[in-house]
């Protein structure tokens, strides 16, 4: 499991909304010692990155992945946030654990309610960038950590491949 808290800018915000939020520039300068020196070559060219953080949140499938953001986080970019929570989920179908638990696909949801589906939760909390209790309940309290649940038959490799490629279709 990963659980990803107001991690923004190079956690779980797309980097290619490098307009919204915290940009690669501005992390790389502010905290140099965070990152090697090959990332910094993409501030500014952000379209030229090979992946987003949707699809690293993916590889956590089929384990499960908490992504959680606050409203007045504006370095984070909680849209961002969101947007790549919901990028993910094509991945976690391949597994039959693509119910992201959210009642729609719009922004923002519902803040201070835990969303889960059986293998990605996900909650917007009011409030400013940090760990608060709010989210400390959200994830030990058990609402948004869930085992995992699992596809009611085991799904083989060669379905997983006819999945895919019917996704990138």
């Amino acid at each position: 499991m990963v659980i990803s808290n107001n991690s923004g800018s190079t956690g779980a915000k797309l980097a290619r909304r490098d307009d919204s939020g915290e940009s690669i520039s501005a992390i790389t300068e502010q905290f140099p010692h965070w990152f090697p020196d090959t990332y910094r070559r993409y501030a500014g060219n952000v379209e030229s990155l090979p992946v987003d953080q949707n699809q690293l949140l993916a590889l956590v499938a089929p384990g499960r992945v908490v992504v959680g953001s606050a409203t007045d986080d504006g370095n984070a970019d909680p849209q961002g946030e969101f947007l790549a929570y919901l990028g993910a989920a094509p991945v976690y179908e391949l597994y039959g654990l693509g119910d992201t638990g959210l009642p729609s696909e719009s922004w923002p949801p519902t803040e201070n309610e835990a969303f889960r589906g059986p293998g990605m939760s996900y909650h917007l909390r009011s409030g400013s960038h940090g760990l608060e209790e709010t989210d400390w309940d959200m994830y030990l309290g058990g609402r948004s950590l869930r085992k995992v649940a699992l596809p009611a038959r085991a799904i083989s490799v060669d379905e997983i491949r006819h999945r895919y490629r019917r996704l990138t279709r």
